[in-house]
Parts: C-alpha cells; sequence; structure tokens
C-alpha cells in the first residue's frame, strides 16, 4: 500500500512540474512575441533608435530568462532563438527593415515552436 502512496506522489509532483514548466513557457513566449511586435512596429514608422533598444531589452531579458527555459527545453532552441534576437538588433541599428521584419517573422516562429513542443498533447508525450 505505501508503494502505491509513493507512486501518486510522485505522479502529482510530475504533474505539478509540468503544469509549471508550461505555465513559464507560455508567459515567456507572450511576453516577447509582444516586444518584438512592438519593434516592428517602431521599424515601420522608421523609428531604428527606438526599435535598437527595444531589442537590445529583448535580449537582456532572453539571456536572463534563458537559463530558467533551458531547464525545460533543448539547448539548441535556444541558443538558435538568442541568434535571432542578435540578428533583430543589427538589422535595426543598420537600419536595414526589410531584413528585420523577416528576422522578427523567424523569431516568433522559433518561439512558437518552443510554446508547441511544451503542450501536453500525444505528439510530444510520445
Amino acid at each position: 500500500m505505501k508503494r502505491i502512496w509513493v507512486a501518486v506522489g510522485f505522479l502529482a509532483l510530475s504533474l505539478i512540474f509540468a503544469f509549471a514548466e508550461f505555465l513559464i513557457v507560455s508567459k515567456s513566449y507572450k511576453n516577447y512575441v509582444e516586444q518584438i511586435q512592438i519593434a516592428e512596429y517602431y521599424i515601420s514608422d522608421k523609428e531604428f533608435s527606438v526599435a535598437q533598444d527595444i531589442c537590445k531589452n529583448i535580449e537582456e531579458e532572453w539571456e536572463k530568462s534563458r537559463k530558467t527555459l533551458n531547464v525545460f527545453m533543448i539547448h539548441t532552441y535556444s541558443e538558435n532563438i538568442s541568434e535571432s534576437i542578435a540578428k533583430l538588433s543589427e538589422y535595426a541599428q543598420n537600419k536595414d527593415k526589410k531584413a528585420f521584419l523577416s528576422q522578427s517573422s523567424k523569431t516568433k516562429r522559433q518561439l512558437l515552436y518552443i510554446k508547441q513542443s511544451e503542450l501536453p498533447n500525444l505528439e510530444n508525450i510520445m
């Protein structure tokens, strides 16, 4: 009987960690996508310095939250996103609107992929 309670305890603990992971990843996704969209708005208005400041802020925040997110996901994904965010800042500095918008779209897709990879569905479990 004790084994069953221990197993139930481990199952409950696993579910709590899975739920916490999902909340952390979803919150991060929403935050970064919103910030990228704000930067896109400023790039479209040709306010490159403001967009560059936003990108630098995104980059700093990503580096801080990346340590937490790396606990939950494959490190290669976070490295790819780090590179994409750095390119956003570079394109804003170079005033390259077309490349910035293309890269921001790619970065948002990468963030979406991370969020979807954490969803509790059969495909992700298997």
